[in-house]
């Protein structure tokens, strides 16, 4: 068994092979992209399946090497250790990997919750009653403006009130509700 600083080793260059996988993906191509996206060239392809799999790889890496490194700090008592999982837990490029599918199976339960409940006509009031405080909420006028800068269109004033089905989860998809005149006029769950 490899001793504790070898195992903090691996851990960290694990950790950081979301940057190692970035320099390998082609450019314009986000990581989990494996089978919708192909790109034009064989070898473009082969370094989209690369950059994913070493991604999943550190990914099983360090978190095989987090728990040796707890189960290890947890006999000697150096609670240091116990930082390990929270590193994998908080990496934004690595979450996807174990919680997008609860992400998406999330939205769309609120998606349905809203269709249940049948929120359109619906009071920002009530919405807050049933969904709670946003986490982001705006104002807007959308329009089209010319080369000139006059504006050709202009779209009705509405107010979008954001919510985060799973609020640790930091790329996650975002449920959406929009009012117009103090009425919800839509909803969306956009699923990143």
């Amino acid at each position: 068994m490899p001793s504790t600083k070898i195992l903090f080793i691996i851990f960290i260059v694990a950790s950081l092979s979301p940057i190692i996988a970035a320099m390998v993906l082609p450019s314009n191509y986000s990581f989990y992209m494996f089978f919708p996206a192909k790109p034009d060239t064989v070898f473009d392809r082969f370094r989209l399946t690369a950059g994913n799999m070493v991604l999943v790889f550190g990914f099983g890496v360090s978190l095989v090497a987090a728990a040796i490194l707890v189960a290890r700090g947890f006999k000697q008592r150096k609670y240091l250790t116990f930082i390990c999982p929270l590193v994998i837990f908080f990496n934004p490029l690595q979450q996807p990997i174990f919680l997008e599918s609860l992400d998406t199976y999330l939205n769309y339960k609120w998606r349905d919750r809203a269709q249940a409940q049948n929120i359109i006509g619906k009071t920002p009031a009530d919405i807050l009653a049933l969904y709670g405080k946003p986490i982001r909420e705006w104002t807007e006028a959308p329009k089209v403006v010319d080369r000139d800068g006059k504006i050709t269109w202009q779209g009705e004033k509405y107010t979008g009130w954001e919510y985060q089905p799973l609020p640790f989860y930091l790329c996650g998809s975002r449920f959406q509700v929009f009012f117009v005149n103090g009425k919800v006029e839509n909803f969306e769950a956009n699923d990143d």
